[in-house]
């Protein structure tokens, strides 16, 4: 086969990921694998044989002992990366992610602990799970530890960094990347940690380290690492030099890992590429007959036996090189099939993995009963990649391309895909038929069927959502697969939650992973006198939805670990509540909401509408409905709010206010049978803490030990903040004769959640506004 006439383009990162998998696939009905014609596995074959190693492991993961101190030390942490891939494809996924979220919860999310010294990369490879795992849940929590460390890192970087000497006389080289194994450790942790905070100094900090490391070790002959400096003169029995099969494979997996991270705009990112070909290029010559390399790999006759660890490790590097555009699919697909079929080899009936090097540093003898956490992890990792381009074989798919084109970070941003795009990438317009890829991890977004309520029409759903988060000036690309007709992939996390409350005096509930609102019903206003159509909001300290705990618990109003509901409505507009301004200039609220619909509750937006009787507004009378949108990850709500009848303020103008209380107004009551009527006046004329023509944000003390509570309101097309009666307004102005409905944007976050400092708060409550100023950019390739 001609290769000119398949690829009349190099094969590189920017090559379309739908068409590269289809040339490779396409052209790779059944790969040679020794000569014969092998018919390839089946993905949901694939995804079986991962379980069986994985409950294997899982089940019989060894004790701490002095070679493996920790139950999150570096072996485990090469386990979890595989475990955590599991997770992201896998049926069983709530069972992995229970299982690692035990591990996290247990150590309390924090790194390896190593009484000698903190820099140690070996005891930092952890993270890169647990930001992974932080990433899929949106549980912050288990980032935050890793995150106080790579920031004391930066701060405080290890005496001379730049001495790499394994022979120096004290240990001080144990604090730098000084063994090639380490580039798996540290920087992948460090790449993603980049990839959760948008925050540049991580990747900057890994790129210098990962270079300063490679210029030292690296052969630029031979394309391969010394595991350290003492292995610079050493010889193997044929003369060859000593290059160790795991610590290498350690360094493909870690290449392949960091640039999943690492912007396409990175000035080094193209040196990542290429030492990455270079590898692979060598490994290739390298394998052996059957799949598998050795442990050494410049004279694999002096230790004949196949090792699984090393192959792991570069069986995941060439599917993950493949699946990425980055490698030549006509050399390396089957390459990566002969390795996984090797693998398995060496998989018994129950899911053990041996011919698995035991704990060292360089190349050694080895038994098939050898075992251990890291060749399983390895396992896993390569398996996530080959089930990955097995299901974009057998399904129709597309590119879709996302650009965020601001300086803000955006994390768990909600893209939409309307379904003439699906149909032309994958060739359903169903939502519910498709798979979203990310294009470099084999990890299986979660999705959502829509359908705008806003709209009219059919309810039948119009757009697929999934979320994806992006840091600064960043493009990602996702994949768009028809799903077979047998899939059995994860259930989504469910991450937003809306609903009637009746138990509660006609309350409606809505939540997410940040954030926890209310609006009040009828029954609120006779059984308790409380007559308001102001918004209330439930600070929140887990990513867990809450609220139905709380209502059934019934004392919110102390935090018992997860958030409590500390701000006082009353008769105020609370955060968000809406106000028409009335002929005689007061401004005019309705009253607690008449009746309700809930349209979508999950896994990531709610939607409900909320609708308010007629109410005087001075001289006329009005309704009002309000949509109701929140998405998950998202410290704001949506609320787009129709006014049913004419509003005629001066001059056939509507002035409409969306108000935040201020936390001293002296004379805001509890409760109120009437909807409390604001003079257009201010009783303090101090403004927000931050605020322009159309937002303001502010940071708002609570009584008691109950933190601070950060509040925002976002109206895109105000014209000023103004201060009236206990309140600061948020005002648009419309033409009455043609009164279109009405957006704003309400937001909290809680000092005690997290938002620790006003200045956290401002920079969300910021990024989340140039986000509304400047939207996504998608394109879409077939």
């Amino acid at each position: 086969m001609n290769r000119a006439s398949l690829f009349p383009f190099p094969m590189t990162l920017h090559t379309p990921f739908s068409l590269a998998v289809a040339l490779l696939l396409g052209s790779l009905v059944a790969a040679p694998d020794t000569g014969a014609q092998t018919p390839l596995p089946a993905p949901s074959q694939v995804l079986a044989d991962m379980h069986r190693v994985a409950d294997w492991q899982l089940a019989n993961r060894p004790a701490p002992d002095n070679r493996r101190p920790s139950a999150i030390d570096w072996t485990f942490a090469a386990y979890y990366a595989g475990h955590m891939a599991l997770a992201e494809l896998s049926p069983d996924s709530a069972k992995y992610l229970d299982a690692f979220r035990e591990v996290g919860k247990k150590h309390n999310w924090q790194l390896a602990p190593r009484k000698s010294t903190r820099y140690h990369a070996d005891d930092h490879a952890i993270a890169q799970s647990y930001i992974e795992y932080a990433l899929r849940t949106h549980d912050e929590a288990a980032i935050r530890p890793a995150q106080t460390f790579f920031d004391f890192l930066l701060a405080s970087p290890p005496a001379q960094a730049d001495n790499l000497d394994f022979n120096a006389k004290n240990n001080r080289f144990l604090e730098k990347w000084s063994w090639c194994d380490a580039l798996f450790m540290a920087p992948p942790a460090l790449a993603r940690l980049y990839e959760y905070t948008g925050d540049r100094r991580y990747l900057d900090l890994m790129n210098n380290r990962w270079w300063h490391t490679t210029d030292y070790l690296y052969d630029k002959e031979e394309h391969l690492y010394y595991r350290d400096s003492r292995y610079f003169n050493r010889r193997e029995a044929n003369g060859k030099k000593v290059f160790w099969g795991r610590g290498n494979g350690w360094v493909l997996g870690g290449t392949a890992r960091v640039l999943q991270s690492i912007p396409a705009d990175y000035p080094d990112r193209p040196r990542y590429e290429q030492l990455f070909r270079d590898m692979c290029a060598r490994f290739l010559a390298l394998q052996g007959a059957d799949g598998l390399w050795r442990t050494s790999l410049l004279d694999p006759a002096a230790y004949p036996a196949p090792e699984t660890s090393s192959t792991g490790f570069a069986t995941y590097a060439f599917a993950w090189g493949v699946n990425a555009g980055l490698l030549d699919p006509d050399a390396y697909w089957p390459a990566a099939l002969k390795g996984w079929r090797g693998l398995l080899s060496h998989v018994n009936a129950d899911g053990r993995l041996g011919s698995c090097q035991p704990i060292g540093a360089d190349p050694r003898k080895i038994k098939e009963t050898d075992t251990d956490l890291y060749g399983s992890g390895a396992f896993l990792l390569a398996g996530a990649e080959i089930y990955k381009a097995l299901l974009l074989r057998q399904n129709q798919h597309g590119t879709v391309t996302v650009k965020n084109a601001t300086d803000a970070h955006r994390r768990w941003a909600t893209i939409a895909i309307p379904t003439a795009k699906l149909k032309s990438l994958t060739g359903t317009d169903d939502p519910n038929e498709v798979l979203v890829f990310d294009a470099l991890a084999p990890r299986l977004r979660d999705t959502q069927a829509w359908k705008n309520p806003i709209d009219h029409g059919t309810v039948k759903a119009d757009t697929l959502l999934f979320q994806a988060t992006l840091p600064p000036n960043t493009t990602r690309r996702f994949i768009l697969v028809r799903k077979p007709a047998d899939f059995k992939g994860p259930e989504p996390i469910k991450l937003v939650h809306a609903r009637f409350a009746p138990e509660r005096m006609d309350d409606y509930l809505w939540e997410n992973d940040r954030i926890a609102h209310r609006a009040y019903g009828p029954a609120l206003i006779t059984k308790e006198g409380t007559n308001t159509s102001g918004i209330d909001i439930f600070m929140k300290s887990t990513a867990a939805l809450v609220m139905d705990k709380f209502y059934k618990r019934g004392n919110y109003h102390k935090d018992h670990g997860e958030g409590l509901d500390a701000y006082d409505v009353g008769q105020s507009r609370g955060i968000g509540g809406t106000v028409t301004q009335g002929s005689d200039g007061k401004w005019y609220p309705t009253e607690n909401f008449v009746t309700h619909t809930t349209f979508a509750t999950g896994p990531l937006r709610a939607a409900f509408r909320l609708s308010y009787a007629s109410r005087g507004t001075g001289q006329q009378t009005t309704s009002e409905d309000k949509l109701v949108f929140v998405d998950a990850g998202s410290d704001f709500t949506r609320i787009v709010t129709t006014y049913n009848d004419a509003i005629h303020g001066e001059k056939n103008k509507t002035h409409i206010g969306v108000g935040v209380v201020q936390t001293n107004w002296p004379g805001r009551k509890k409760h109120a049978t009437k909807a409390y009527v604001l003079d257009d006046k201010p009783e303090n004329t101090q403004m927000p803490l931050a605020s322009g023509k159309n937002w303001l944000a502010d940071w708002q003390p609570n009584t008691g030990n109950n933190g601070i509570t950060g509040v925002a309101v976002i109206v895109p097309d105000a014209t000023e903040v103004r201060p009236v009666e206990g309140h600061w307004l948020v005002v648009s102005t419309r033409d009455s004769t043609n009164l279109e409905p009405h957006t704003a944007y309400i937001g909290g976050g809680w000092s005690k959640g997290w938002y620790p400092t006003k200045e956290s708060w401002l920079q969300s409550v910021e990024n989340f506004r140039k986000t509304l100023e400047t939207p996504l950019e998608i394109s879409y390739e077939k």
